[in-house]
């Protein structure tokens, strides 16, 4: 299993994109859900690192 780290600027679009589905669309099931499957998503990774596409910018 790899070790991971997640980047501030990662964390606050995270946090950013959770508080807006939880606060502004007043939907705590979704934000929890999208907080689930990110850190599940990342889990996997640590496991199976080139099971997902890898996105260049």
């Amino acid at each position: 299993m790899l070790d991971y780290e997640i980047t501030q600027k990662a964390d606050e679009d995270i946090f950013s994109a959770i508080s807006y589905i939880k606060n502004e669309l007043f939907n705590v099931d979704a934000a929890r859900n999208l907080y689930v499957e990110i850190f599940k998503i990342i889990e996997d990774l640590t496991v199976f690192p080139d099971a997902h596409t890898i996105i260049s910018r």
